[in-house]
């Protein structure tokens, strides 16, 4: 059974998060490809939005959740 943990994410989980591309019907999640990366990491990375990253019991990040 794989565990799975919750950890604040940090800016390297943003900066994966932005590079992830999903394939239809989902790809409306995918970041646009532009010269605003950090302004999606600080999107990422606002507190308001309490977003967390989920890693496995390997520590390999494998998701996120807010």
């Amino acid at each position: 059974m794989t565990r799975l943990r919750l950890e604040p994410l940090r800016e390297v989980h943003a900066r994966a998060i932005i590079k992830w591309r999903y394939l239809p019907p989902y790809d409306f999640y995918n970041a646009p490809v532009d010269n605003h990366t950090d302004r999606y990491v600080r999107e990422f990375l606002n507190p308001e939005w309490a977003f967390h990253a989920v890693l496995d019991s390997d520590d390999r990040h494998i998701g996120f959740c807010s």
